[in-house]
């Protein structure tokens, strides 16, 4: 897809991010015509702001993304739960980058339980170690151990052990 070759700073003034961001969201409005790149067939107006929203953080622009993982939360479809916990994922880093703390916790939280609740361990490994390396510099915050217990209490074998409920947050 061509939203990811536009992830990176070529020219000062003239932001390649956001004119390939601008390009895909246009061919997704095209629909699914013969014309239109073959990506638009799986892709949604959530899936694209995720993408957004990722593009973003990985530029070092917190706000931007922010309100793009925003927007794609609010579009996506309530069935698509693996799809909500890699967002909160997103999220969650895009508060560290903020030094938001706090919401870095909650969305970490949120995003291990919905993740426990879809009952894919792929899903939940992916969840779990992306926030695990991401919350362990920030040991020194009185939320962070807890969250880094509650992710590792989720380690285990079976299914019905991930899906029982978490610790409460202290």
């Amino acid at each position: 897809m061509g939203v990811v070759s536009g992830c990176r700073r070529e020219l000062p003034g003239v932001p390649p991010t956001a004119r390939a961001l601008s390009d895909a969201e246009h061919q997704l409005e095209r629909g699914r015509t013969q014309t239109a790149p073959a990506w638009v067939s799986w892709m949604s107006q959530a899936d694209l702001a995720v993408d957004a929203g990722r593009c973003w953080l990985d530029l070092n622009e917190p706000r931007r993304a922010t309100a793009a993982l925003n927007e794609g939360l609010g579009l996506l479809a309530p069935e698509r739960e693996r799809t909500r916990a890699i967002m909160l994922t997103y999220r969650a880093h895009t508060a560290l980058a903020s030094r938001d703390i706090d919401a870095a916790v909650a969305d970490t939280r949120t995003a291990l339980e919905t993740a426990l609740g879809t009952g894919t361990s792929r899903c939940l490994d992916l969840v779990r170690d992306t926030l695990q390396k991401s919350l362990e510099p920030h040991q020194g915050e009185v939320r962070v151990p807890p969250t880094l217990s509650m992710g590792a209490a989720t380690y285990s074998g079976s299914s019905s052990s991930r899906r029982r409920p978490l610790p409460a947050a202290t």
